[in-house]
């Protein structure tokens, strides 16, 4: 019994390290994307200035917000994508090199600038799914780490 008491307890200490406080300002993914490393996606908002009107595809600037792993302001290209429904949109690193902003079509995103979520990674692809539409309902921003 002493055992089993002991074995669950270590299995409970390890497991709230393993955690990322909310606190924090930075939301790690959860529901069975990785734990925010640096290869696997990690999650925030940045700062986006589009340089025609939201309604219109484009470019806009965009600058992540600490504690996301980069902070410099890059000019990615904006486009207008319907909301994604039993299939997720994949944005790739070989089509847009830096990344993406997509604006949902049914967004009601105004204000220059305006904050939107942010997802980053390593890797060569963002998979943005329904949930993403969910969390994130103005736009998301695809980044690519370097």
């Amino acid at each position: 019994m002493g055992a089993v008491f002991l074995s669950l307890a270590l299995v409970v200490i390890t497991m709230s390290y393993a955690m990322v406080p909310e606190a924090s300002g930075a939301r790690f993914f959860q529901n069975g994307r990785s734990a925010g490393t640096r290869a696997g996606p990690v999650e925030g908002t940045a700062v986006v200035s589009p340089d025609q009107s939201w309604t219109e595809d484009g470019t806009a600037d965009v600058t992540p917000i600490a504690p996301f792993p980069a902070t410099t302001t890059r000019n990615l290209p904006l486009e207008h994508r319907a909301p994604p429904g039993t299939s997720a949109i994949v944005v790739t690193r070989m089509a847009y090199p830096q990344g993406l902003v997509v604006i949902w079509t049914d967004s009601e995103v105004s204000g220059d600038p305006a904050q939107l979520g942010i997802i980053g990674t390593s890797g060569n692809s963002i998979m943005l799914g329904p949930d993403d539409h969910q969390d994130m309902p103005n736009g998301v921003i695809a980044w690519f780490l370097s």
